[in-house]
Parts: C-alpha cells; sequence; structure tokens
C-alpha cells in the first residue's frame, strides 16, 4: 500500500451530511488522532479522479449511506472503487446506515435518477448490474446503524471506537506480516551466507535493524524509558512533553528517536523528523529550519509559508492539531529558536523529541532529559560479534580474549563496534592484536566531530584534562583549567555538558575513546607532552614549544 499521511477515508453524499453529521463525525475523529481524508482536503483544480486514487491509499473506508447517496454519480464511483478489490487488498470498509434500513440497501436501492446514465463503455443494464453486485459486497460486512444509537452524538462516539480497533487491528497485522516477510528473507539471506562463510546470521527475536542496516542491540529497554517520559508507552497522555535525548557522539541517540517515531507516528494528527539539523543549518541556513518546519506541518492547510512566516503569525493553525516533532541532531540554541520560536503554538498532547550531544542547549527548554546508556558487556559483545563475525553469538574461540579487548576499548559505544567490526571480519589473530596496539595511539574518527564543535578554550581544556587531569578532583581540576571563571564560564562545565568528560564520585572521568583521541591530537600539536618518552624525545630535539 502507498504511504499517505491519512489513515481513513470517507465517502458520503455533501447534501445529506456535510454541514452536520459529517462535521460532528470528522471532530471526533480529529480529537482520536485519527487521520481522515475527505474531498475538502484536495488542492482546488485537482481532477476528480483523485478521489478515487485516495480510496487505494487509505487502511479504512467509512461509507456513510444516507438517503440521497445513489443520487450522486462520484458516490457510486466510489462504492464500486471500495469494493472491486476488497478481498485482496488490506484495505477494510466500514457501512455507515445513517437514517436508512439495511435491508432497504441490500435489496431496493439501485442508481438514482440523478446519477442514471452510461459509464464509459458500460451498458445502461451492466452498471445497474455491477452497481447492485457492489451494495451486496458492501452489505456482507459489518456495519453500524443510527437507529441503534439515541443521538447522533452517541452513534458517532461508538463509529471513533470502532475505526481505532479497527486500524490498531490492521497495523498488528502488518507488523505481524513484516515479521514474517523479515524471517523469511533472513533465513535466505543465513543459507547463501552461510554457504560462504560458515557463519550463521541474526535470525527472529534479534533487536533493531535500522534503515541503515545498522543493528542496536538494547534498544527495546531503552525505547521504553524513553517513552515513558514522553507519555507514549502503551496509551499516549494528554500532557505536553518535550524531552531532550543526549549522549556522547555514537552512543544511538538518532537511532533510538527513529524508533520513537516509527512507532509512535500515527497516533498524532502531524508529525515530522527532522534530520541531521546541524547539517541543514550550516548548508542552507537557520531560516530554512523553520520554513522546512512549518511548511510540513501546514501542509494541509492553504497557508503560504514564505521566510517571513514566523510561528506566531500562523499560531492558530498551529493550534489546531497536536504534533509529535523529533529534531534531530541539534547543535545550538539559536537552531532551537527557529524551529520552535516561543513554543505557545505546540498544542494540548503534542510531544517535542530534542536530540542533541549538548546539554546545556536544552536546559530551559525541556520538562525532562533521557541520557542515552552505553551498552553493557553483554551487549556489547552481541553487537562487536555482529560486525566482526557475521552473528551476534559470542565467539568462545581463539579470539574471545581479543574481543573482550576490543569491546572494552569501546566501553558501550555501539558506532565504535560498528566500525571496528568490518576491520577485523576475516583477518587473522595477528592483525587483530595489530590492531589493538595501534588504537592505543591512533584512535578511531568516529568522535573527531565532537572536537572538531568546540570553541577554541574548549579544546584547550579537552586536551589539558586528557593530558594533566584525568581522574583528578573536580574542584581542583577546575580552578587550573577555567580561563575566565568569574565571568560565570566554566570550561570544565561546558566539556560535561557535552559529554566529551563526566563528573563521577567527584572526580573528572574520560571515555577511552575520547581519551586516545585527545592524545593523538596533543601530541600532533605538540603543546603538552603526556608521556615521558615524548618528553625525552622532544628534549634530545630541542622542540618543546610553548604556550
Amino acid at each position: 500500500m502507498a504511504k499517505t499521511d491519512h489513515q481513513v477515508f470517507i465517502s458520503f453524499r455533501g447534501a445529506d451530511v456535510r454541514k452536520n453529521f459529517l462535521s460532528f463525525l470528522t471532530d471526533g475523529l480529529k480529537r482520536a488522532c485519527v487521520n481522515y481524508y475527505v474531498d475538502t482536503k484536495e488542492t482546488k483544480g485537482e481532477v476528480l479522479d483523485i478521489l478515487l486514487q485516495r480510496i487505494q491509499e487509505s487502511r479504512l473506508v467509512l461509507i456513510i449511506l444516507s438517503e440521497n447517496y445513489m443520487q450522486s454519480n462520484w458516490c457510486i464511483k466510489e462504492l464500486r472503487t471500495t469494493t472491486k478489490d476488497i478481498k485482496v487488498s488490506r484495505r477494510k470498509v466500514i457501512p455507515i446506515f445513517y437514517n436508512v434500513q439495511v435491508a432497504d440497501v441490500k435489496d431496493k436501492w439501485k442508481v438514482g435518477e440523478q446519477a442514471e446514465g452510461v459509464e464509459g463503455e458500460e451498458t445502461v443494464e451492466e452498471r445497474e448490474k455491477n452497481v447492485k453486485e457492489a451494495l451486496m459486497i458492501l452489505t456482507r460486512h459489518m456495519g453500524m446503524r443510527s437507529d441503534e444509537y439515541g443521538t447522533d452524538c452517541e452513534f458517532i462516539e461508538h463509529i471513533v471506537k470502532e475505526v481505532k480497533k479497527v486500524l490498531t487491528s490492521i497495523e498488528q497485522e502488518e507488523k505481524v506480516k513484516a515479521s514474517v516477510n523479515t524471517t523469511v528473507r533472513s533465513e535466505g539471506e543465513k543459507q547463501e551466507v552461510s554457504s560462504l562463510t560458515g557463519t550463521n546470521l541474526p535470525g527472529e527475536g534479534e533487536e533493531l535493524e535500522t534503515k541503515e542496516n545498522v543493528k542496536f542491540f538494547g534498544i527495546t529497554q531503552r525505547l521504553q524509558k524513553l517513552q515513558e517520559k514522553l507519555g507514549m508507552h502503551g496509551v499516549v497522555s494528554k500532557e505536553t512533553r518535550i524531552i531532550g535525548v543526549l549522549g556522547m557522539a555514537g552512543i544511538g541517540k538518532t537511532t533510538i528517536a527513529h524508533k520513537l517515531f516509527e512507532e509512535g507516528k500515527n497516533k498524532f494528527h502531524q508529525r515530522m523528523f527532522f534530520d541531521d539539523i546541524d547539517k541543514t543549518s550550516k548548508e542552507e541556513g537557520l531560516t530554512e529550519l523553520r520554513v522546512r518546519l512549518l511548511r510540513k506541518l501546514l501542509k494541509k492547510t492553504d497557508k503560504t509559508i514564505t521566510e517571513e512566516t514566523t510561528h506566531e503569525s500562523v499560531e492558530t493553525e498551529l493550534l489546531d492539531s497536536n504534533v509529535f516533532l523529533v529534531l534531530d541532531n541539534v547543535s545550538n540554541k539559536k537552531q532551537l529558536e527557529y524551529l520552535l520560536g516561543n513554543r505557545r503554538w505546540i498544542s494540548q498532547g503534542s510531544k517535542v523529541v530534542i536530540v542533541t550531544s549538548d546539554k546545556s542547549l536544552v536546559e530551559d527548554v525541556v520538562s525532562d532529559t533521557y541520557v542515552v546508556p552505553g551498552l553493557n558487556e553483554k551487549e556489547g559483545l552481541e553487537c562487536f560479534c555482529y560486525h566482526a563475525f557475521g552473528d551476534h553469538k559470542v565467539h568462545e574461540g581463539s579470539l574471545m580474549k581479543q574481543s573482550r579487548e576490543f569491546v572494552d576499548y569501546a566501553r558501550g559505544n555501539p558506532l565504535a563496534l560498528k566500525v571496528l567490526g568490518p576491520e577485523l571480519r576475516g583477518r587473522d589473530k595477528a592483525h587483530w592484536e595489530s590492531k589493538l596496539l595501534q588504537l592505543a595511539q591512533s584512535p578511531s574518527n568516529v568522535l573527531n566531530v565532537s572536537y572538531d564543535g568546540l570553541s577554541q578554550q574548549q579544546k584547550e581544556a579537552f586536551l589539558d584534562v586528557t593530558c594533566f587531569f584525568r581522574s583528578e578532583n573536580h574542584k581542583f581540576v577546575t580552578a587550573l583549567v577555567d580561563s575566565e571563571p568569574d565571568k560565570g564560564s566554566s570550561e570544565i562545565r561546558d566539556l560535561a555538558d557535552k559529554f566529551l568528560i563526566d563528573i563521577t564520585g567527584g572526580r573528572v572521568e574520560m571515555h577511552n575513546l575520547l581519551y586516545t583521541l585527545g592524545k593523538k591530537l596533543a601530541s600532533k600539536q605538540q603543546k603538552r607532552l603526556c608521556n615521558h618518552h615524548e618528553i625525552i624525545r622532544a628534549l634530545k630535539k630541542k622542540t618543546v614549544r610553548t604556550n
């Protein structure tokens, strides 16, 4: 089925229900976060055949059978399109009998006088027969009758509940089918690859595999924690929540945010995953961030969005729908100012996720934060084996000791393991040991971007901590390293906010990957000598430079 922004198509006779029953029904669907389609949502000037295409794109069709439904050629076309391939499609249909009797629809209804005539190559008799068959197919489906309810309000309430129930059922069926397809495809891949490598690829029951084909172990627990903070675990809460997803580079922030978005997007009227905001901001400017966001959220309205458009100028339209928004890779506060404005436009029940490696950016914006933890030892070994051996099973062979050393080096960073694994796959023990020695002197480049984004003073502080102050007392290091403490600034605090150092038990600690990176950078610059070998070498050459 084609991807679409609506889940439910509503077929109706405008003269009968547009200004009353339909209006109340769409309000009910909207409040229940069901994305529906009616012909008023189509751009003026579109060919009417587009309506039939919208039926094909929908998961569920509601056909409101009212007194004059059969007087409309378009209603009849929608009826026939809906029932034509209903047996083989995954699309569901619910007939709504509004002030009409089921028996009359089944036995007495026919093409109305206003809709009579020949359609295409059909004769009048053929058309009558085909329409009758469509009505018979429709009435075989379990429908809902207005005469069983006391008021339209009560009737609509039950329709909305049934729609939600059917959509949930469809989603579950699709997940099961996707799981089966994945398993079948995986089994085929296992046979093909195992014949070449003698290894087994992961099968059913594994953790998430993203669109980039990067497996993320342990995502289930992390995703649940994030959903709980947002009020999205199970039934979505009506509370508006803005959450910061934080952590060092490569820890899996974006992967988790993607999974969160895919699982939750259909529960909101408007949704957007804004990918790599830092890159867009640098390449296209800050204003483009706001323009893209507003165009996406207001694309179903007739509002024209320009560079001058602000959140305040379209606040009324924005407040009309709840929003699920993920802002990925935010790198400075200006980006948030252009993307979120004064935040008064964010409607009740909306959820906003800000993904960043800098805690200080979201301190005054979010209602809570979620720091993505690194992989534990078990998850780390499974992740490493997946990339180094082609399966997630821990290999208790001749390379087990080296495998654990690589996992210890990465200290729970899945991106580092993903980069290391393919470099080692199929290589012998000597190569693995050589790589371990190499990493101790020259780290992977996965974290360079974190260092490159620092100010000059922050870079100097990072290198000072690397060379002289790792595991030293926090207050002692702060007093020595901070350049302008009397002005309220602190490079040590900045580095901690950016997850480049960690304040633990009153001491300044640093991740192994970052420590190795810092030593390499310091050695290149020759401003700091980090070990006795460098000091002796520099003294012999008399090339020591002072700051």
